[in-house]
């Protein structure tokens, strides 16, 4: 029996080259700063997850980093919008996997019991989808890929999470709709999930 992966989107932490919104509203150091947070904040929630972990580097593969080379799966992801990163990454899972979900770093108020959720909605649903409240998604799931999901998207924009379910009704694919969360794209989002009781649950 083939295991459920989990695929982990990252950016290499470069100085100038994460978060770049909070770097307009304040400079690459804290930009740099939240962005090491939001990596340790993804890193401790998926580490004692039961499922196939593979990492994705936007730049290089980092193999003496805090991700523990045991336990993750080190990959790069391809050149490309992230359409088309998202995709190969699924085309590459796809044979090694039962169910896949993708998720990236930028939303800590992702939960175990969501994400225990998503998997488990993948065994009567073709795709799974976590929208964000400005108008993407968090997570993505499904049993095999489907590339038009990806194709033909505002990527990074308010009309990405509606054009992919037009494109979930014209492949007549089933999907499952996780709660709406946000991420963290500008300072003030920062600094509201520094007020957060998910933020003080992390603290601990």
């Amino acid at each position: 029996m083939k295991p459920d992966t989990l695929i982990i989107f990252i950016k290499n932490p470069i100085l100038g080259q994460v978060k770049t919104r909070i770097e307009k509203a304040s400079n690459p150091e804290k930009a740099l700063s939240v962005y090491h947070e939001l990596i340790l904040i993804t890193q401790q929630f998926v580490l004692d997850l039961p499922y196939s972990k593979y990492l994705y580097y936007s730049n290089f593969m980092d193999l003496s980093d805090s991700w523990s080379n045991d336990l993750f799966y080190k990959m790069k992801q391809v050149d490309g919008n992230l359409g088309v990163r998202m995709q190969q990454a699924f085309k590459e899972q796809e044979s090694r996997s039962d169910k896949m979900i993708l998720i990236g770093s930028d939303c800590p108020y992702l939960t175990k019991e969501i994400l225990h959720e998503a998997f488990k909605s993948l065994e009567e649903h073709d795709v799974v989808l976590g929208p964000t409240q400005d108008g993407g998604y968090y997570l993505i799931g499904m049993k095999k890929l489907h590339s038009e999901i990806f194709e033909n998207k505002s990527w990074s924009t308010s009309m990405l999470y509606s054009q992919t379910l037009v494109s979930l009704n014209e492949l007549k694919l089933s999907y499952y709709e996780l709660e709406m969360l946000e991420d963290i794209d500008y300072i003030e989002d920062w600094e509201k999930y520094l007020q957060s009781t998910e933020y003080k649950k992390f603290e601990k």
